[in-house]
């Protein structure tokens, strides 16, 4: 009895969206745990190297949803950055006289 390959799909890898946009990439489901795909990581020579794990929230099936997702982190990120700026734009620094 041979084992079947899972047929490969397209998937949108949205995990490093704001350092590396979104990435298309080949993917097979795992049998044993749902939702969840393997990336079929290819060097230039086209050899299959190391491969990737992707769970539920580190892909989408769509450009489009990964557009959605993608700017929702963007959003997200943000929010937080203008929260530290405004942080350190509070910050006061007086001057103190230094005895000798």
């Amino acid at each position: 009895m041979s084992k079947k390959q899972p047929k490969t799909v397209t998937i949108f890898v949205t995990s490093r969206a704001l350092t590396e946009g979104v990435v298309k990439l080949q993917a097979r489901p795992i049998a044993s745990l749902p939702n969840y795909m393997e990336g079929l990581a290819l060097d230039s020579s086209g050899e299959r190297g190391r491969t990737h794990w992707y769970g539920p929230g580190s892909y989408r099936l769509t450009m489009a949803e990964a557009v959605v997702r993608a700017k929702a982190m963007q959003a997200k990120r943000i929010v937080r950055m203008e929260k530290q700026l405004a942080k350190i734009q509070a910050l006061t620094f007086e001057e103190t006289p230094h005895e000798a």
